[in-house]
């Protein structure tokens, strides 16, 4: 067994050495994206144990994913646990910093047993996707036992990315910022980061249909026998909760399925454009597998809609679902032409939901209902408060305890905008916490309880200057007319949205920002890689440079846009997957020459 790190090994062997049966190793199988390995294995005690089962080692803590499975297997109905549900056998091993559990086998036959992503281009995917979602929704929630639970289209997709801060984190590293994105060189589309804030969808609620839901449905996360496809097992159903959206597992699942697609096409592909017509509207696309399984998902969840007279509303969800979930895909781990597919797919289901649901509203005002304006409930702070924190920092300090100080904090009048843990007179990370209302800044110590001392406020029209010490452990620096506060040890990024958020709200970012920042990564960036994978990682922060909104330039403005536009498309050509060295060359070339043009007019 030589995939796990040497000292997650060695515990495994004295492990085995500790048990009364013999242990041996037959096989690795595929793992998933969590970094996990899974090992079948033999395990032989002469008269008791004589069994094939599969070992999962996990990085990390596995309590949450083991109370959830543990959740799942309680409450589901009997006939779906036994024939969908892979058991766990035996406790949790603790190996280091790495944890194991013991699965029993899917199905007892290894040999017949597949994962759904290996049947991505098979003729039988439509009938295993539509035998995986009939059960799913119906076998798995064959009674109503959630009323449905009335949410905006902002609140909606907010609850879907609640468990995924990383993921939007991720995206709002690198998306464009304005409320529009390009569609072409005449039309716009919704940027789905505003679209989240509230802003295009008005205030309509949409009756959403709740039940048991596995969280995380994707390729991998099914095994099934290929030509008796209702011979399906569900596995690391960590992200179960028995009242989840049922529209979201078929919308994540086809996004799954669209990543396995995607493998081995271009950036400007035809096939691309037509995938995401066949995701948004299978009725108007070309026929072919990609519309068929879109269709039958589409049909199966509308389907079991239809039986209690909510197939309208399903649809809408159903929308809502893929802007979720294509957020959360855009914010993963692949290549950045492909999270910019997702994104642009997530804006193209904004646009149809507005269109198919008519709720539509001026989109320089957030929604009424928006989970993303400045909340004052405790459920809304909560929400808002685990998108800005960590996974570690979410495990270190519950943030519901993060909350409980928020609220303490906070006057009758005010309303929770943004936290970040920090330190302020005590060394330790995570001593204090930095948190901004909608008109004060907080800053307060945490003693042992996680009670707040030592407070200290000011309001923003007090404050003179906002401003950063980056650094790996960054410290925002507060000036006010009699005192200066500095805490310390916040993560860059969450040091940098701080400062940012502090800077909207008191009114006094320059207008010159953004065009400063584009100079200094004009001026840093190097175009000296061979290879388009390189270039495209030379360039990575230049081109978020050049995505991000801006004041129009004072001098010139069109011909520095047209500059930028060149410069963009020019990086953007050379930088393409299957891009020849040669043609790595001469966009290097050309965006070297665009550059210094660009000063030029900006200096």
């Amino acid at each position: 067994m030589v995939e796990l790190p040497e000292e997650v090994q060695s515990a495994y062997e004295r492990w085995c050495e500790a048990q009364s049966w013999e242990t041996t190793f037959v096989e690795w199988l595929p793992g998933g994206r969590s970094g996990a390995k899974l090992a079948v294995v033999r395990q032989f005690q002469k008269n008791v144990i004589n069994r094939q089962v599969i070992l999962k080692f996990l990085p990390g803590e596995l309590q949450r994913e083991l109370d959830r499975i543990s959740q799942a297997l309680c409450e589901s109905p009997i006939d779906f646990r036994d024939e969908h549900l892979m058991r766990v056998i035996d406790d949790p091993v603790v190996l280091g910093s790495w944890q194991m559990i013991t699965l029993s086998v899917a199905g007892g036959d290894l040999s017949s047993i597949r994962p759904l992503a290996e049947l991505a281009h098979d003729s039988r995917l439509s009938a295993a996707c539509v035998a995986v979602t009939k059960q799913v929704l119906s076998a798995w929630n064959p009674e109503a036992e959630h009323r449905p639970e009335a949410m905006t289209a902002a609140e909606y997709i907010g609850m879907l990315l609640a468990d995924r801060p990383d993921r939007l984190e991720r995206v709002r590293e690198w998306a464009p910022t304005g409320k529009d994105i390009p569609d072409g060189p005449f039309a716009t589309l919704p940027n789905p980061l505003a679209f989240l804030e509230g802003h295009f969808s008005g205030s309509k609620r949409i009756p959403v249909q709740r039940g048991r839901a596995h969280g995380d449905l994707n390729v991998r996360n099914i095994l099934l026998a290929p030509d008796t496809p209702e011979r399906f097992w569900l596995i690391d159903f960590g992200d179960y909760a028995p009242d989840a959206p049922l529209a979201r597992d078929p919308a994540h699942l086809l996004l799954s399925m669209a990543v396995e697609w995607l493998r081995g096409t271009t950036e400007k592909s035809r096939q691309r454009d037509a995938l995401m017509t066949a995701i948004l509207t299978p009725e108007k696309a070309i026929a072919g597998p990609h519309t068929e399984v879109s269709a039958v998902l589409r049909g199966a969840g509308q389907a079991h809609a239809q039986k209690n007279g909510f197939g309208r509303e399903w649809e809408q969800q159903s929308l809502l679902s893929i802007v979720g979930c294509a957020l959360m895909f855009a914010g993963r781990k692949l290549p950045h032409d492909l999270r910019r597919w997702f994104f642009d797919l997530a804006a193209h289901a904004a646009r149809d939901y507005v269109k198919v649901s008519g709720d539509s509203k001026d989109p320089d005002v957030p929604a009424e209902g928006s989970m993303w304006k400045v909340p004052r409930q405790r459920a809304d702070i909560a929400t808002l408060a685990l998108r800005q924190l960590t996974s570690a920092q979410q495990r270190t300090w519950n943030h519901e305890r993060l909350v409980s100080v928020v609220l303490k904090l906070l006057g009758e009048d005010e309303q929770f905008v943004r936290l970040a843990p920090c330190r302020v007179r005590r060394k330790a990370y995570g001593s204090a916490v930095l948190v901004v209302s909608n008109n004060r800044i907080h800053a307060a110590e945490l003693d042992d309880s996680f009670q707040p001392f030592d407070v200290w406020a000011v309001t923003h029209d007090e404050i003179e200057d906002v401003r950063l010490r980056p650094g790996i452990r960054a410290d925002v620096v507060i000036v006010t007319r009699s005192a200066e506060l500095v805490a310390g040890g916040l993560l860059q990024k969450q040091a940098e949205q701080m400062v940012e958020e502090v800077k909207r709200l008191i009114g006094n970012r320059s207008s010159s920002e953004g065009w400063c920042d584009l100079v200094r990564e004009l001026r840093t960036a190097t175009f000296d890689s061979t290879t388009a994978a390189h270039l495209a990682a030379e360039t990575e922060s230049l081109r978020m440079a050049l995505d991000r909104e801006r004041q129009p330039y004072p001098d010139d403005p069109a011909d520095v846009d047209l500059l930028i536009q060149q410069l963009r498309f020019t990086l953007d050509d050379g930088t393409r997957i299957l891009a020849s060295d040669s043609h790595v060359y001469a966009a290097r070339t050309a965006a070297d020459l665009i550059r210094g043009r660009l000063l030029d007019k900006l200096a």
